[in-house]
């Protein structure tokens, strides 16, 4: 897989640990818009000390500020030390610089309320699996294919994108030809939606290779030293593992990154049973030690269920969580209960964290994935003439009624040669 970079925050690390200011210095600019604070310190520093450029105390002073607006925790003795030897006129061009640098960095410092996933989405209504493509079927290829697509008032999808897939071109156009023969219930109105189709043989995956791949290609030890392509990289083996897990997950945004990588999270639990004859629905419970279930986090029961509660029965196997899911619907009132369990993991072990950073680090790819749920992204992109953004983000603006905004968008992207723009504004307009 490749990640398109322009600017890249270990590239600039290390121009500048080779005394290499000048290259640092435009590499760690490039890299404000994305709110990338870690950049903003270390141009605060070059200023500080005159690393390739004259000491500049108010441009350093500007920078920590921004750095510390931006998230930075290590900028408040040395903001107070400045602040205080400063004179007024300096402070003053500080004041001045930072309102420059806070309009560069805008779209990370203002109230961040907008989330594009929040919008309602219309339910599929018909949903026909995707076909195996042979070759992947041979070799035991397994996969993800997100897609970005339009969806007309009677529900049908009009057109679509590949936005990210792993492996690259493998599934891609048998997920695009299932995703035409879907349909969802008609709202009367167009719609833009996503959607990620997985691809599985039904075989346990080996999550073994998968940390050894992690392992030989040194994924996690270049993501934490804050490599956009290993983090991009290593958020789609993270989505990979997503699509084949076992196991409900809970994410703790309070739990830190680990300096080892841990996918214990995603390994096959031994079995847990729930011999509890009468109980229809859905709970979500939490267990003692000997799986005696002692309290109810959350219940939802179908008329068929005759337990008035679960409190004090036992789950039976080898617990490995205090926490599950239970299931049995109506129509398989004959089976089993399904019995899951919820795990707490850090942010760490999913693919949006590490996309979030390799955004911010200078991943062009990632930005595009992470657009579409996140609206900063997709003004930044903008702002930059990127195609792919331009076309969405444009036909978006149609659909909201802003005609003039969206249309000149939608041209800016078809001059640019971005096919699917004429395929949207011709179903648009």
């Amino acid at each position: 897989m490749t990640s398109p970079l322009r600017a890249d925050w270990l590239q600039a690390v290390k121009a500048h640990q080779t005394q290499n200011y000048a290259l640092a210095k435009v590499q760690f600019t490039q890299l404000i818009p994305y709110g990338n604070k870690d950049a903003a310190f270390n141009l605060a520093t070059m200023h500080l000390y005159g690393e390739g450029i004259a000491v500049d105390y108010s441009m350093a002073l500007a920078y920590f500020k921004l750095g510390a607006a931006l998230g930075h925790t290590n900028t408040v003795e040395v903001i107070a030390q400045l602040q205080q030897n400063l004179d007024d006129t300096q402070l003053a061009r500080a004041d001045q610089e930072l309102v420059k640098l806070q309009h560069v960095a805008r779209w990370w410092l203002l109230p961040h309320s907008s989330n594009i996933d929040a919008v309602l989405s219309p339910s599929p209504i018909k949903r026909e699996a995707p076909l195996y493509p042979l070759n992947a079927y041979r070799t035991g290829a397994i996969g993800y294919v997100t897609l970005r697509f339009l969806v007309d008032e009677q529900g049908v999808v009009k057109t679509a994108k590949v936005m990210d897939a792993f492996p690259e071109k493998t599934f891609d156009q048998s997920a695009l030809r299932a995703l035409k023969t879907w349909r969802y219930e008609a709202t009367g109105a167009k719609q833009i939606l996503t959607t990620r189709l997985d691809y599985s043989l039904n075989e346990e995956l080996n999550i073994d290779a998968v940390e050894l791949l992690i392992e030989q290609h040194q994924l996690w030890r270049g993501a934490l030293l804050g490599s956009a392509q290993h983090q991009f990289l290593l958020g789609s083996l993270l989505q990979l593992l997503d699509t084949q897990k076992v196991k409900l997950s809970v994410i703790d945004n309070d739990m830190p990154v680990s300096a080892k990588l841990d996918l214990s999270a995603f390994r096959t639990m031994s079995q847990v049973t729930a011999d509890f004859s009468g109980f229809v629905g859905n709970a979500e419970v939490r267990v003692a030690e000997d799986g005696t279930i002692i309290e109810l986090l959350r219940t939802d029961f179908s008329d068929e269920n005759k337990l008035q509660t679960l409190i004090g029965l036992k789950l039976t196997g080898t617990l490995e969580s205090d926490v599950y899911r239970l299931n049995r619907s109506a129509e398989r009132q004959t089976e089993s209960v399904l019995v899951m369990p919820i795990m707490t993991i850090p942010p760490s072990l999913t693919a949006r964290f590490w996309w979030d950073k390799a955004a911010r680090n200078g991943s062009k790819a990632a930005q595009r994935i992470v657009a579409p749920h996140d609206q900063r992204w997709e003004h930044i992109l903008v702002e930059e003439q990127d195609a792919e953004a331009m076309a969405w983000a444009g036909s978006r603006m149609l659909l909201e009624g802003d005609r003039e905004a969206g249309l000149a968008l939608l041209e800016a992207a078809i001059a640019k040669q971005y096919t699917p723009a004429l395929e949207l504004k011709r179903l648009l307009m």
